[in-house]
This record gives C-alpha cells, sequence and structure tokens, in this order.
C-alpha cells in the first residue's frame, strides 16, 4: 500500500513539475465547460460594481466603503446586545418580527413556492423594513451612516435591474454547463432585488428631505 502511495505521489508531483496537475481528459472536459461560461457578462457586472467600489481614478470611495462595512458590523454587534433595545435604528434588532414573519411564511405556505413569491416576501419582510418602517431611522441614523454617503449611494443606484441581470446571465451560464435548468427570473425580481439595496427605490419619499447632494463629478463610475 506504501509503495502504491509512493508512486502515485511520484507521478503526481512530475505532473506538478510539467504543469500538469490536471489528467488529460479533464483538461479537455475543464476546457469545455469553461467555453460554455459567459464570462463577458460578468466582466461587465464587475466593471460596474468595482467602478462603484472605487468611485472614480484616484479610488477616493476604498476608505469610505471600510467605513460602511464597520457601520454594518457596529450593528450587527449591538444587536447582540440586549440593553441596546429592540427598536433602535442603530442595530438590526428591530428586524426580527419580520425574519420570523418570512420563516413562517416559507413553512406554512402549503401551495409551491415560486422564486417571484419568495424574493417579493423576503423583500417586504426584511430589507424593506430596514429600510423604510421607521421613518425616525430612515432620516436620521441610516441616512447620515448610509444615504448622505455619496460612495453608498452612486453604487446601490447603478446595482439596478441591468446590472442584475447581467450577473444573472453569467450564473445562469453555470448552471446550464453543469446540465441543469435555472428558474425563471423576471424582471419584477430584479427590481425586488435592487430595492433591497437601495433606499431611494425603496421609499424615496422618506429620503428625500434629509438628503444631501452629492457631486457627480467627483463620484463616478469607472
Amino acid at each position: 500500500s506504501s509503495g502504491i502511495n509512493a508512486q502515485y505521489g511520484k507521478q503526481w508531483y512530475q505532473r506538478r513539475v510539467r504543469g500538469e496537475l490536471m489528467e488529460k481528459d479533464d483538461i479537455k472536459d475543464f476546457r469545455a465547460v469553461m467555453k460554455k461560461l459567459n464570462f463577458d457578462e460578468l466582466l461587465k457586472f464587475g466593471e460596474t460594481m468595482f467602478g462603484g467600489y472605487c468611485g472614480n481614478a484616484n479610488g477616493d470611495c476604498l476608505e469610505k466603503f471600510q467605513g460602511i462595512a464597520m457601520n454594518f458590523a457596529a450593528m450587527m454587534d449591538r444587536s447582540c446586545d440586549p440593553e441596546s433595545g429592540n427598536y433602535k435604528c442603530d442595530n438590526f434588532r428591530r428586524l426580527s418580527g419580520g425574519i420570523y414573519d418570512f420563516i413562517e411564511f416559507l413553512s406554512e405556505k402549503e401551495e409551491d413556492l415560486t422564486i417571484k413569491m419568495i424574493v417579493r416576501e423576503f423583500y417586504n419582510k426584511v430589507p424593506r423594513n430596514f429600510w423604510c418602517k421607521s421613518k425616525k431611522c430612515a432620516s436620521g441614523f441610516l441616512s447620515d451612516k448610509f444615504n448622505n454617503n455619496c460612495c453608498f449611494r452612486n453604487a446601490v443606484g447603478n446595482f439596478n435591474e441591468k446590472t442584475i441581470q447581467q450577473l444573472q446571465r453569467f450564473i445562469a451560464s453555470i448552471v446550464r454547463a453543469s446540465g441543469a435548468k435555472m428558474p425563471k427570473i423576471d424582471n419584477s425580481i430584479r427590481k425586488k432585488i435592487a430595492q433591497s439595496f437601495n433606499p431611494n427605490r425603496a421609499c424615496p419619499k422618506k429620503y428625500k428631505e434629509a438628503m444631501k447632494s452629492c457631486d457627480a463629478v467627483q463620484y463616478y463610475l469607472l
């Protein structure tokens, strides 16, 4: 047994030295699969979203997105502290009711659920509750920490139905390459996904008064 393992290990090492980590048949299959993937759509999606993350050619948004990530992390941290309160704007505890309602919807619905039904229910119970349920949170904490950050606003503004469809097309090519069939995702589903990240599309009236102007010249997508 040890002799066989040693021989196999030697063969593996020799293939590695020659750059042949995969068997020839495996390489052929791998290349065939790769040709089926729609990398053009992934590239378009990446250019848009990485452009939003950088903000401009100088990368002025990089540090600001680190601040946004820290704000979300702080909200999560406060959510684990019972003394933070259940209905304050600076944590996620106020979403617990909607999350439980969504889980109940999934577990008790007798009819077959479609992708559209699941996305719509999740959007209404969780993201919309987060951005829109409290006018006080929308015009105060959420505007201060997120929506009045021009980097955030420009990025989520460009995460729209067209951008989501680009990612969807790439994922669909993966599904097809595996021999499976992609569930139908129409524009109404893409709209709900976009609204989940963008408070100015989920409930614009609640953010309009507190909204500060952004310099469109300073922050642009690459």
